[in-house]
């Protein structure tokens, strides 16, 4: 479950804003799995959240989930429509830990995906509006490594970040992590 906590120090500290989730369990949304948020502030009085969210369970050790967008004014209370931002594709058993950059004008989501436990690819997606989203996984920019490499079986949970006009992504290797983490610059940054 999602959690907030804020600092009034510039990130030197933070207070928990409470001990419940800021994501609350719906008619749309009633598995206990509304977790790995990516928030951005649009404008004064617009934030949006891309987050993981379970659609159902195969069986107890098998959840199915993908993205979902939710909406706030303030960046504490969320609207949570249900509405799915990047959605499993046939044979995809999830979608997970979207990060979000607006660069150029458009939104661009990294993500990973995997039709396998322990198979996870990271995948990327683009919106014009930040709300509907059309998947390019094709151009992630990144492939797993090769066989017997830290990351030749499994990459995931990426996170992009831009600095000095480049975009950075940090991710997990094999095992989700286990294995390493690893940092990739992209070559062409546009």
């Amino acid at each position: 479950m999602t959690g907030l906590a804020i600092s009034k120090n510039n990130g030197l500290s933070f207070k928990r804003f409470s001990k419940a989730p800021i994501l609350n369990l719906t008619d749309r949304e009633p598995y206990s799995i509304l977790t790995a948020p990516y928030v951005l502030k649009i404008s004064k009085k617009k934030w949006y959240m891309w987050y993981v969210s379970c659609e159902k369970w195969i069986n107890p050790d098998f959840p199915k989930y993908n993205i979902k967008q939710a909406t706030s004014k303030d960046g504490i209370k969320w609207n949570q429509n249900g509405l799915i931002s990047i959605k499993l594709k046939k044979n995809e058993r999830a979608v997970a830990r979207p990060t979000v950059i607006k660069d150029n004008g458009i939104y661009k989501m990294w993500y990973c995906f995997e039709q396998k436990v322990y198979g996870y690819k990271i995948g990327y997606a683009e919106s014009k509006n930040g709300i509907i989203w059309t998947r390019k996984d094709h151009l992630a920019g990144i492939k797993k490594g090769k066989r017997g490499d830290w990351d030749g079986q499994m990459i995931a949970y990426p996170y992009v970040v831009m600095h000095k006009g480049k975009k950075y992504m940090f991710y997990n290797g094999n095992s989700y992590g286990k294995e390493g983490v690893g940092l990739a610059v992209m070559e062409n940054a546009s």
